[in-house]
């Protein structure tokens, strides 16, 4: 009985460590969601900085005080040398305080130029995110399909190897063959040869690329399920094709414009202030001679008041100035925006002209006679094995075509939402892939 119970121990001990072992494995060997990769946007640097430097114009003053300046005045009234009938003498003493507004009107243009640099710098953000989104999508269709080219461009020298043995083996049977076409295999094979080190180069690359947006386990890969289809893409153009174009480039062209409209309006505003300023004085009487008996001293108190004839143009320079670049800022604006709906208009096109050749491709494969060949077991046992590596051959080189076609129409689809401002819209979503 004892044995038995250690004997069960040590087996649900040595399960349990298998399980403790196998866990960190099983974990480890998950793939990355393309999402996990696209939410890594929003901690991109530029986004970063660009979230900090708005802060820190927030906290930073635009407009002038209210007070302009602000006089301490003391000085005396009468005889400034010695007077020869009462000796040296003063008739008065003076005491007073100047104080000098700033101009309300300036204080209001202040602020909206203020409010006019935040939001410029709110709207900088959607650009630096749509940058470092557009580069993680790039990234990873461009390691996805050099994956994907790299992965069939090796089946297909698979069979070109299995032509080249077939070959030799007739030539020691003392069977004829072509010589051209054992160059041409030898040629198909040296060119795919270089085709599969490009794309395994552009996949290490773009890989190291997609490991630098995030401290992600070495032996962790990004995910290749569930990559969009012509389909979906379909489903998506007719929507696309009614949306207006307002891309983050010309939402920040239309915040500079705002923002030299700002300043045309604060410098348009210098220069026109009437009220210079208040003055309240004190003025002590010194009397030497005679004193009287009751100094009435309340009214010695003097108030003043300045006013000045605005003349707005003495700042007619730099009023000049902020027009033209008010104009220039508009002129920005209406040129980012007609280019814009140009380009989108032309990638409506060339998504179209994709999603037919892609369709195309399909089609083509599955009216396929070489297709019904090699999947028919009649005319499979009719054809020769020379015959059905030659169909192999053919269908795989379809494949890739097809393959390059889809890539085609992926990146014109990216493209496309880049264009129209969706691609990087908040919160963001992932039109790549279904994780």
């Amino acid at each position: 009985m004892l044995k038995n119970d250690t004997k069960a121990l040590k087996t649900c001990v040595l399960k349990a460590f298998l399980l403790l072992v196998a866990l960190p494995c099983a974990v480890e060997a998950q793939n990355i969601p393309f999402s996990d990769i696209l939410k890594t946007a929003l901690e991109d640097i530029r986004v970063v900085h660009n979230r900090q430097n708005t802060e820190a114009i927030r906290g930073l003053r635009f407009r002038v005080p209210l007070i302009r300046r602000a006089e301490a005045r003391i000085g005396f009234n009468g005889s400034t040398l010695g007077d020869t009938l009462f000796g040296t003498i003063r008739n008065e003493d003076f005491y007073g305080i100047v104080i000098g507004p700033n101009s309300l009107r300036e204080r209001r243009r202040q602020a909206d130029f203020q409010a006019a640099v935040v939001a410029q710098s709110e709207v900088e953000r959607g650009v630096v995110l749509a940058a470092a989104v557009s580069e993680r999508y790039q990234a990873y269709a461009a390691w996805y399909f050099a994956w994907k080219l790299r992965t069939e461009q090796e089946k297909l020298s698979q069979w070109l190897q299995k032509q080249a043995d077939l070959w030799r083996i007739r030539i020691e049977q003392g069977v004829p063959v072509k010589a051209s076409d054992i160059l041409q295999n030898e040629r198909d094979q040296y060119n795919l040869l270089l085709q599969i080190q490009e794309n395994k180069n552009t996949e290490m690359l773009q890989l190291q690329r997609l490991r630098q947006y995030a401290d992600w386990p070495p032996n962790q890969l990004p995910d290749t399920l569930g990559i969009t289809t012509s389909t979906t893409i379909e489903q998506q153009l007719s929507a696309l094709k009614s949306a207006p174009v307002y891309t983050p480039l010309t939402a920040l062209r239309e915040a500079r414009w705002q923002v030299a409209k700002a300043d045309q309006a604060m410098e348009d505003a210098q220069n026109r202030q009437i009220f210079n300023f208040v003055q309240i004085g004190y003025d002590d009487p010194v009397l030497a001679v005679v004193r009287p008996n009751r100094r009435r001293t309340f009214n010695n108190f003097s108030f003043r008041v300045a006013v000045e004839m605005p003349i707005p143009g003495n700042n007619n320079p730099q009023r000049a100035k902020a027009a033209i670049d008010a104009l220039e800022a508009r002129s920005d604006r209406d040129i980012t925006q007609q280019l814009s709906e140009r380009s989108a208009a032309l990638q409506v096109t060339e998504l179209e002209n994709t999603l037919s050749a892609r369709q195309a491709c399909s089609l083509q494969i599955e009216k396929s006679l070489t297709r019904r060949l090699l999947e028919d077991p009649t005319f499979l046992q009719q054809m020769t094995p020379a015959e059905w590596i030659e169909g192999q051959i053919l269908m795989q080189r379809r494949a890739l075509q097809c393959l390059e076609t889809e890539q085609q129409m992926l990146l014109a689809y990216l493209r496309l939402l880049e264009l129209k401002g969706w691609l990087a819209r908040e919160p963001l979503q992932n039109f790549l892939t279904i994780r």
